[in-house]
């Protein structure tokens, strides 16, 4: 029914409130060969004519709640090679320090989790009684006033796929940037190092290692 969704967002709201008092902050500690800039959570490593960047605690989108569900980190790669070069999703990747592994995950998954508190997908509305469509079910509910619909785009604010980070080749000269969705990381976890590997046209490889401390 319209009003049991009603309180079930206004406790997903209240809920994301007190998240917020306690979130957790992800600042750039000490790297080798990276430049870091501690008052924009900025780190960038220069090496093999490409230049990594890593920006975090940067998620200022709707919806709010990516930050506190997963570890968006907002990352640039620029290729100032004469060949291409490529990154991938399977050469990202997240470490505490216990060596736990968290998987990048598609900005798809990410959007599909969240996008709910957000009425997507669409209430297709008919006459005084509607059908509430969600992800998995069907609702019946009722409203009044004349046949109409509401589409995706009346309430779908969500910038999780917009703003992600789209991996592939990097022609050169070029530069791709954007965030990248992490798993987040386990409750005990202080330390982070993120790795990133682009491949070179010859099939050279190249790491980036980044290292963060969380603090809560």
């Amino acid at each position: 029914m319209k009003l049991s969704r009603t309180y079930t967002t206004l406790a997903v709201v209240a809920l994301l409130l007190a998240l917020s008092a306690c979130a957790p902050s992800i600042i750039p500690t000490a790297t080798p060969g990276a430049a870091l800039d501690a008052e924009t959570r900025t780190s960038s490593i220069a090496k093999d004519g490409v230049t990594v960047t890593i920006v975090s605690d940067s998620w200022r989108y709707d919806p709010a709640d990516v930050k506190y569900l997963f570890t968006p980190l907002f990352i640039q790669v620029q290729n100032n090679t004469d060949e291409q070069i490529l990154v991938s999703r399977d050469t990202t990747m997240l470490f505490d320090e216990y060596n736990t592994q968290y998987g990048a995950l598609t900005p798809e998954e990410v959007d599909r989790a969240v996008t709910p508190l957000y009425e997507y997908p669409p209430v297709v509305f008919w006459g005084g009684a509607g059908y509430y469509w969600g992800w998995d079910d069907w609702a019946w509910g009722l409203s009044s006033g004349y046949p109409y619909y509401i589409y995706p785009h009346d309430y779908y604010t969500s910038q999780v796929i917009p703003k992600s980070f789209r991996y592939g080749i990097i022609a050169p000269g070029a530069q791709v940037m954007g965030f990248v969705y992490f798993q987040e990381p386990g409750p005990s976890a202080r330390r982070l190092a993120v790795s990133i590997t682009p491949v070179f046209s010859n099939g050279t490889r190249s790491e980036y290692r980044f290292n963060f401390i969380i603090e809560k």
